[in-house]
């Protein structure tokens, strides 16, 4: 367990989200609302898939 895991609101932008990620070298954030309710997780594999349909669409 991560005693202090990074997280971002629900509001926070993909490229914000993708920055921290790279920042920090880590794999995955929390996703929170409110800053106390855990509301989801984003993954790199989730961005690339992400970045794979948006290119697709092209």
């Amino acid at each position: 367990m991560i005693p202090h895991p990074l997280t971002v609101s629900h509001d926070t932008s993909l490229c914000e989200t993708v920055d921290m990620m790279l920042k920090h070298n880590i794999n995955h954030v929390w996703v929170m609302e409110n800053k106390d309710k855990l509301i989801g997780v984003v993954t790199k594999n989730d961005i690339i898939n992400e970045a794979y349909r948006t290119r697709s669409k092209k």
